[in-house]
């Protein structure tokens, strides 16, 4: 059941690719978390340690494929432009495992509930949501 939607974003990745098309890098990508987090509901039961190292290479999946798509036709690009987007590709990976560890080990963690606790998790779903939007509509 999972194996369709992962088919079919490996599919629409390379397609997005091969064709140079920046919406089936995203389609691609979405296709692939979606499989992903269908497969934790198919699963055994409990938190999945790997979930930040998904996270991350999801990431890292979009930022290269977006970053290939970008250096056509190739343009000599500035000197240093190249390194600073290297390592701003390599903070963002960074900066995502770490966020996705954080909540990893906040979900894990023995809590027994209460209002003040929703509250706590609905605000870091409204801030997770907000970051997708935001990453979604900067400039590429």
């Amino acid at each position: 059941m999972v194996l369709v939607p992962c088919v079919l974003g490996v599919l629409a990745l390379v397609a997005a690719l091969v064709l140079g098309r920046s919406p089936g890098v995203t389609i691609g990508v979405a296709l692939l978390g979606g499989a992903y987090g269908g497969s934790l509901f198919l699963g055994p039961r409990g938190l999945d340690v790997w979930a930040p190292l998904e996270a991350t290479a999801l990431v890292l999946a979009a930022e290269l494929a977006h970053w290939s798509l970008e250096l056509r036709p190739w343009v000599a690009a500035e000197p240093g432009v190249l390194a600073r987007r290297a390592a701003t590709v390599a903070a963002t990976a960074a900066g995502t495992l770490a966020v996705s560890a954080a909540v990893l080990a906040a979900a894990s963690a023995p809590v027994r509930g209460g209002v003040g606790w929703e509250a706590v998790g609905v605000t870091a779903a409204a801030s997770a949501l907000a970051v997708v939007v935001r990453l979604a509509r900067r400039p590429v």
